[in-house]
């Protein structure tokens, strides 16, 4: 269904299969498109959305060890798609490896697949999430790699330090490994994904 779809539109547009590849800048193969038209391959969420390696790198950085959870929540609002396929993008960029998406999906995110931890955008609350955040996803970043601490975190954003450190775990009952903490009184400061 799909790849017929695909090889009506590329037809109508009057492009071959290597011409389309070149259209796209080479982020899809021709041999890849061939496939897809073929029903033989479906597009991941990367390439249906297209989140370019760069801007993406530029954003979260190269190689992360943890992130945060408001880091993530920004970044969906940002590029627009869920949660659940940011994180896989990140893992097909080379951001986490494949045993910190499974993590991911086994702990703070195993719901993600089914329901949005939050949404786009409230009733409301239009245009509201397009203000520069830029600033804060840095310190959030910062706060997650253990580059700063919580307090200096609230300083620099203006906030309390109990505000920083929810931002940065997210609610607690999505998180098991934060309740089976909480029991122990010995939370670790980030989500280590």
């Amino acid at each position: 269904m799909f790849g017929d779809r695909l090889k009506l539109a590329r037809k109508k547009a009057g492009y071959s299969l290597r011409g389309l590849s070149d259209a796209l800048d080479g982020h899809v193969t021709a041999q890849t498109l061939g496939k897809y038209e073929r029903d033989a391959l479906m597009p991941s969420s990367g390439v249906l959305f297209l989140i370019p390696r760069d801007h993406l790198v530029r954003e979260i950085g190269e190689a992360r060890k943890a992130l945060g959870y408001q880091e993530l929540i920004q970044l969906k609002r940002m590029y627009r798609v869920s949660a659940a396929a940011l994180l896989v993008r990140f893992k097909q960029v080379g951001v986490i490896n494949k045993s910190t998406l499974a993590y991911a999906f086994q702990t703070f995110a195993r719901g993600w697949r089914s329901t949005e931890p939050e949404p786009l955008e409230g009733r409301g609350e239009e245009g509201q999430h397009e203000v520069p955040r830029r600033f804060e996803r840095l310190c959030y970043w910062a706060l997650a790699e253990g580059l700063i601490s919580p307090s200096k975190a609230g300083e620099l954003l203006q906030q309390p330090r109990n505000r920083i450190e929810q931002g940065l775990r997210g609610p607690a009952e999505i998180d098991a490994d934060y309740r089976k903490c909480q029991r122990r009184s010995t939370c670790a400061p980030s989500l280590h994904v």
